[in-house]
């Protein structure tokens, strides 16, 4: 955007060569389309930009604040998949060293290493998907 000021672009032109840009990538900056709006339409409108600027800041300021309460929200969910992960690993190490019929079971027929295998199949599935739906919030 300092570059196509620096060679003679108008704020409104450059902001919005910089929005259009933005909106090429793959997953925006919401926050910066905005800021890119707003410089945009202050540049085009004219008169009292610090108005502008400073409704452009509340709402930044509101949009943090929402996603830090959202994370904090969100740590519930971390933990109960750090514990739904690892708590499966856990009883079946304990009752492999503590079962010899369990381990004899497990390591040494196929339908223990089928379950073995199905159950760290479904275990990482579920850490992906439920991680994915913290991530999305």
């Amino acid at each position: 955007m300092i570059r196509r000021l620096d060679h003679g672009a108008s704020l409104s032109v450059a902001a919005e060569a910089r929005l259009t840009d933005e909106m090429g990538r793959r997953r925006p900056d919401a926050d910066l389309v905005l800021t890119l709006q707003v410089i945009a339409m202050a540049a085009q409108v004219g008169g009292e930009s610090t108005r502008h600027i400073d409704a452009l800041s509340d709402t930044l300021r509101v949009r943090r604040r929402a996603a830090a309460d959202r994370l904090t929200q969100a740590s519930t969910a971390i933990a109960s998949i750090r514990l739904l992960t690892w708590l499966p690993i856990v009883c079946a190490l304990w009752m492999v060293v503590d079962d010899p019929a369990v381990r004899s079971v497990l390591v040494s027929t196929p339908i223990g290493w089928i379950c073995l295998a199905t159950g760290a199949t479904f275990n990482l599935l579920g850490r992906h998907w439920t991680a994915h739906l913290v991530q999305r919030t």
